[in-house]
């Protein structure tokens, strides 16, 4: 171990891995260190020119804030990427709580970086230390994300969703008369959806306040959450096939008594040939 003086300690890197300090806990251990408590030495990443602080911001912040010059540091060789990364991976090691602002902080960066966005599901989830649950719907959020772009009007800035560009709009079909009673099928058929769609936003509701008085931490809550969506999305796909396999049976059910009345005809015709 050793010390480095905080201004040869790069904080500008972005290498913060979560969303944001909390203040509160820099207080904390500000505190805490003017009551003599000892804490870890924070970890660096030193590319030969500079020391990029990798985990120990809020330590970092505590020292500085008590008028500390000088902070002891755990010192590694690497790139400023280097540093992220493990930053990133942090809290797995140490067990620090993360929110789901931070989460999703961490898993976009996981995502969109070069390197790292090539990584499976399960490879980031054991990296950042939550479940590959959650890193699979942070993901699949930012794939399905509306594609927008900043324009300034009358010096007024706006946004613009650019997903339906360069798609053609379909021309509206003329009114046919003889498709009115497919047009109220059609309807029914959507009234039908939106009120399955009602019946699952009740069960969500139902399963956020259930995790809600959940006592655990924003992680678990989490994890729990992911758990039970996957759980219903499971049971959805199980009723499909179940479903299905009922109408296959009806179907053989139909076909077996449409055969066995054929048999007790030809048995009949049969009979009545041997008479004569």
């Amino acid at each position: 171990m050793s010390t480095l003086k905080l201004t040869e300690i790069r904080i500008d890197g972005d290498t913060q891995a979560r969303a944001k300090n909390n203040q509160e806990t820099i207080n904390e251990y500000a505190q805490q260190m003017q009551d003599g408590s000892v804490f870890p030495p924070v970890v660096v990443f030193n590319d030969g020119k500079h020391n990029w602080l990798a985990d120990g911001f809020h330590r970092y912040f505590a020292t500085r804030q008590n008028g500390g010059l000088e902070i002891e540091v755990e010192a590694h060789k690497g790139t400023v990427d280097d540093a992220t990364l493990f930053a990133l991976g942090a809290g797995a090691r140490r067990g620090l709580s993360y929110n789901k602002e931070d989460l999703k902080e961490m898993i976009t960066r996981m995502v969109k970086h070069s390197v790292w966005g090539s990584w499976s599901t399960r490879k980031m989830a054991e990296h950042i230390g939550c479940s590959h649950m959650t890193v699979s719907r942070i993901k699949s959020s930012l794939e399905e994300a509306p594609k927008e772009v900043s324009y300034t009007r009358a010096g007024v800035e706006a946004t613009m969703d650019t997903t339906a560009i360069g798609k053609t709009p379909r021309a509206p079909k003329k009114a046919d008369p003889e498709e009115e009673e497919i047009e109220e099928d059609n309807q029914s058929a959507e009234l039908i959806d939106t009120i399955n769609k009602l019946s699952e936003e009740n069960d969500r509701l139902k399963d956020a306040i259930a995790v809600g008085q959940f006592d655990a931490s924003d992680i678990e809550k989490a994890d729990v959450e992911e758990t039970i969506k996957d759980l219903r999305e499971q049971i959805r796909l199980k009723d499909i096939e179940i479903d299905a396999l009922r109408e296959s049976r009806d179907i053989h059910q139909q076909k077996a008594a449409e055969l066995l009345k054929t048999v007790n005809s030809l048995k009949a015709k049969i009979k009545k040939m041997g008479g004569e």
